[in-house]
């Protein structure tokens, strides 16, 4: 992402794409949200949703913030109606649990931004999945494996 900035900056668009899609490609949270992000101004809710769940789950913070305002019902009253219709298309529309645990998930992540979600699709699928039960953040962390380090 360092690298795409640097391009950006001297105006290599090519370059800076080039650096963007490697990041994303090696799990990086920012180069997801850049690519949810715009998804999103392009109206590609499906796709932006989906960039943004990887986004957290790679410890993006602004992903999980994202994916908040999908669910939250006074953002979702600001939405146009055609915005809103191919929303329900994909089964989203104001979901308060699901606001919340996205909630839970932006301030785990602000207070730690090295979290890595790896269980999120698991414990936090995007609709029209049902949720599963939730015990809060920790669900969405793979538990360390027993014994010894491997290194």
């Amino acid at each position: 992402m360092a690298l795409a900035s640097a391009y950006r900056k001297v105006q290599r668009d090519d370059a800076e794409k080039a650096m963007i899609q490697c990041a994303f490609q090696q799990g990086h949270g920012d180069a997801a949200d850049h690519f949810g992000t715009i998804a999103e101004l392009r109206k590609d809710f499906g796709t932006a949703l989906r960039y943004f769940q990887m986004g957290a789950e790679y410890g993006n913070k602004s992903s999980a913030f994202a994916l908040r305002i999908f669910f939250d019902s006074e953002q979702w009253t600001l939405r146009d109606k055609k915005d809103q219709n191919s929303l329900k298309q994909l089964g989203v529309g104001p979901d308060p649990i699901r606001k919340q645990r996205y909630n839970e998930i932006s301030d785990a992540l602000e207070l730690n931004p090295d979290l890595r979600l790896t269980r999120l699709d698991q414990v936090l699928p995007l609709p029209p999945a049902e949720l599963p039960t939730w015990h809060g953040v920790q669900d969405a962390i793979a538990p360390e494996p027993d014994g010894p380090p491997t290194y």
